[in-house]
């Protein structure tokens, strides 16, 4: 007999419909030694799981009134059809209360509360990969946070991210997986690309598609998961998804002042390559940078932090990057060991 078919003679138990047969049928599985060492065994597990568990339990209001029915059917009754009758279902009661704080406990762990959060950082000049639970990969570049839940839903997938990585997510077009940033969200399947969050904002795509999209200013985080979580045709999030912009293979967008993207055509290799890449790009970007991918503090002056430069950096030493930044920006430089900083000068 499985188990449904065994909650099923249960439930007609409890509510008196039970025919003779069906009964005996019930009483001759609770009294076989091997039928019933197969259910205690299950239930063992289920309850040693239970006990490691119990204090995530939702609380139990009818707490009384079940132990009182309980203490009613072991009363003694005459008739001994009665009372194996009321045997099985005191058996029944204690199953179904079982299983009912089971299931709680199951629903409960799949829904569980997704604001409990496993957190990745990286200081300047530390590169670091994180794979998450589906299988998909991150990169993170220096001085970045990468965040993710302990208790992935099972529509969807979802990370948070503040700095600069590299994702490379597992297909899945059941569960779409979303990458919030402090300015815009990204939604993918399958894909691989880079985020940028911080330096001149940017989503940089190697493989796939992507969609991202702008988070208003008035749009709190917590608000923008619980539309995830309760996803439906007329969400928040089915409006922001309507002004979405699309990328595919080779595409970059830069996120403006003005919160607007602009897409352009982009194949050159990552940072992950060990490859920098800077095309009419304000000084201050550039150094911050620098920063995050060699770790060294370096300042410079306010007169130069919108000198453009434009140059490709591949394989080469944090000093070979500075001093040829110091030369573009036509500026001394110099590395101050009491402050442990370089010094990026106007002539």
């Amino acid at each position: 007999m499985n188990h449904n078919q065994i909650k099923n003679l249960l439930s007609k138990l409890n509510s008196n419909t039970i025919s003779p047969s069906e009964l005996e049928t019930l009483k001759t599985y609770f009294t076989d030694p091997t039928a019933s060492k197969v259910l205690l065994e299950e239930f063992k597990t289920d309850f040693e799981h239970i006990q490691q568990h119990i204090n995530q339990y939702p609380e139990y209001t009818n707490a009384e009134n079940t132990r009182q029915r309980l203490l009613n059917s072991i009363h003694p009754h005459k008739s001994a059809v009665r009372s194996h009758k009321n045997i099985i279902a005191l058996v029944a009661c204690l199953i179904v209360l079982l299983m009912t704080t089971y299931y709680l406990f199951q629903y409960r762990s799949e829904n569980k509360n997704i604001e409990e959060w496993i957190t990745v950082t990286t200081p300047h000049g530390i590169r670091k990969k994180v794979t998450l639970p589906d299988s998909t990969t991150v990169l993170l570049n220096g001085n970045s946070t990468l965040t993710y839940p302990q208790w992935q839903p099972k529509n969807f997938r979802i990370v948070k991210i503040q700095g600069e990585g590299f994702f490379d997510v597992k297909p899945d077009k059941q569960r779409p997986f979303f990458v919030i940033a402090p300015q815009y969200t990204t939604k993918v399947v399958g894909t691989s690309f880079n985020i940028n969050t911080d330096i001149n904002a940017n989503i940089e795509v190697r493989s796939g598609v992507v969609q991202s999209y702008v988070i208003e200013a008035h749009i709190s985080e917590k608000e923008l998961i619980n539309h995830f979580v309760n996803r439906t045709e007329y969400t928040l999030l089915h409006i922001i998804e309507s002004r979405a912009i699309e990328l595919k293979a080779g595409d970059i967008a830069y996120l403006d002042e003005n919160k607007n993207w602009l897409k352009q055509k982009h194949d050159q290799l990552l940072w992950i390559n060990n490859e920098l890449v800077y095309f009419n790009e304000p000084l201050k970007n550039v150094i911050k940078s620098a920063h995050r991918n060699f770790g060294d503090s370096i300042v410079i002056d306010k007169s130069l932090e919108d000198v453009k430069i434009t140059i490709t950096f591949k394989g080469k030493t944090k000093e070979q990057v500075i001093y040829t930044l110091g030369e573009l920006a036509n500026a001394k430089v110099k590395f101050n060991k009491q402050k442990n900083v370089w010094e990026m000068r106007t002539k």
